[in-house]
């Protein structure tokens, strides 16, 4: 276990503000907001890292049915996708609650239970051993309220450029946005 200081929204060196507090943070885990509900109308911006770092995500026969099960688990959880990206080793996916039931917490945890458990199915059914898809826990980041979701979407889907997986964003098959080209 480490010790981790937590100041204000992030974590971060304290700097003996009264509202820094110490947290026991086990390795590997991040922690949530203490004081946040991850519960309503909010925009998040989500990473999952795959088990290890494996690169997973390079074929769409893997892709398309993790992509699916989100697609489809967003509106049952009163979420928008407003963009996805799907990394070798992780996914970038922009969200939005769309009501005041809309948590954050349960969704992504149903989501990556669903394509977990599928993923290592599909494994045995093709007669290799299991391994796990994704780390036990993500990162996430709630958009602030002056932030423009358009421009948390276009450094999503510029990922694969940043990386040099791809010369352009129209290039890359596994990135999505529901914003066109000239509306970015």
């Amino acid at each position: 276990m480490r010790l981790v200081w937590r100041c204000g929204a992030g974590l971060q060196p304290c700097n003996g503000h009264a509202r820094c507090q110490l947290l026991h943070v086990l390795p590997g885990r991040v922690s949530r907001l203490p004081d946040f509900h991850y519960t309503g109308l909010h925009r998040y911006h989500v990473r999952i890292a795959t088990w290890d770092r494996v690169a997973h995500f390079t074929e769409a026969a893997t892709i398309l049915p993790v992509r699916d099960q989100l697609l489809q688990l967003a509106p049952r959880h009163d979420f928008e996708v407003s963009a996805y990206c799907f990394m070798p080793d992780h996914v970038h996916v922009l969200v939005e609650g769309l009501s005041e039931g809309a948590v954050l917490t349960t969704f992504v945890a149903r989501w990556k239970q669903r394509t977990g458990y599928r993923f290592a199915r599909a494994a045995r059914e093709a007669g290799r051993q299991p391994v796990r898809l994704w780390q036990p826990t993500y990162f996430d980041r709630v958009l602030r309220n002056d932030e423009a979701t358009r421009a948390v979407a276009l450094y999503i889907i510029a990922n694969p450029v940043r990386a040099g997986l791809a010369a352009s964003v129209q290039e890359y098959p596994h990135v999505w946005c529901r914003w066109s080209a000239d509306e970015m």
